[in-house]
């Protein structure tokens, strides 16, 4: 059972006092903002710019977001400078006074014509459309009637495994992501950004959803604090987007009290 991250923070203070560096990630969509119907809609709030400002510009803190959407979208939706960011769920990264990296090579790009298919099966739900996001797709249904919901996913998958088709998804929360075949994701985008293990550094990750599932397991690998928002299965919880802003100014001045004792 999953402990919740708000009721230990007795044990969480005594890690924060015994690390020198903290390196703080999270999802976006669903941890640090709540979902919307249409992504368009997402913008963070104002407590949540200012608390991911306040740890972006801590000493010793170290903080990236990592996100499905494109990083372009990310940055205009997010608001804070001084960020590790991940879109697409790991296909694109950019440290702080960067360039954009693209982790796809032309030659394991999606095929134009598997888009085609299924944007012919999903116009076919009222409430479901594709999001074409170059690299990578998101088939949507939150809009779709539950009992229709069932066979529109069916009809997606059995496109997606035809054969001869070179992709790879993930079935998340109301979004089916369409991949390229490449060896990437959140787990690896983390694993890049955090480095060779390192002594009297603590790894924090937050996400909600299934494509978070690799980044958590890395940073339980590292010994850190791997926390499911919402339901999604890890050994710490917290129930939603309003409790992870409380968690991370928490973690603000629970790090910032630590450098002072």
């Amino acid at each position: 059972m999953a402990i919740d991250a708000w009721r230990d923070r007795r044990c969480l203070a005594a890690r924060l006092a015994n690390a020198r560096t903290l390196w703080l990630a999270s999802d976006f969509d669903g941890t640090l903002v709540p979902i919307k119907d249409h992504p368009v809609a997402v913008r963070a709030s104002l407590p949540a710019r200012e608390v991911l400002s306040r740890l972006a510009a801590t000493a010793g803190v170290r903080l990236g977001v990592l996100s499905g959407r494109r990083l372009s979208d990310l940055v205009r939706t997010l608001g804070v400078r001084g960020v590790f960011l991940s879109g697409l769920g790991g296909l694109e990264t950019r440290r702080p006074g960067r360039r954009v990296r693209r982790h796809v090579p032309a030659r394991r790009r999606l095929d134009p014509a598997l888009r085609q298919r299924l944007e012919a099966w999903v116009s076919g739900f009222a409430g479901a459309w594709l999001e074409d996001k170059d690299l990578c797709w998101a088939v949507h249904d939150r809009a779709v009637e539950p009992r229709r919901r069932a066979r529109l996913r069916a009809g997606v998958l059995r496109r997606l495994r035809a054969p001869r088709v070179r992709a790879r998804w993930i079935v998340g929360w109301r979004v089916i992501e369409v991949m390229p075949d490449v060896d990437v994701d959140k787990g690896v985008a983390l694993r890049g950004w955090l480095g060779p293990q390192r002594g009297g550094r603590l790894c924090v990750y937050l996400g909600d959803d299934a494509n978070d599932r690799p980044a958590l397991a890395e940073v339980r690998a590292r010994g850190g604090v791997a926390v499911g928002v919402g339901g999604l299965r890890a050994p710490y919880a917290l129930p939603g987007p309003a409790r992870v802003l409380r968690f991370l100014d928490w973690l603000a001045r629970g790090w910032e009290r630590s450098r002072r004792s």
